[in-house]
């Protein structure tokens, strides 16, 4: 998408504190948030 190589479109999913930093290196633009500890495992 960064690249024009496909449609724009909304994204997310988990990144590193290292993948997010290269993203930013990228110009990509990345909004941390933060979970609380229960919503990192399986909700059911």
């Amino acid at each position: 998408m960064h690249y024009g190589e496909v449609a724009p479109s909304n994204i997310r999913g988990h990144a590193t504190p290292d993948e997010t930093e290269a993203l930013i290196d990228e110009g990509i633009a990345v909004m941390p948030l933060p979970l609380p500890e229960a919503f990192k495992e399986p909700l059911q």
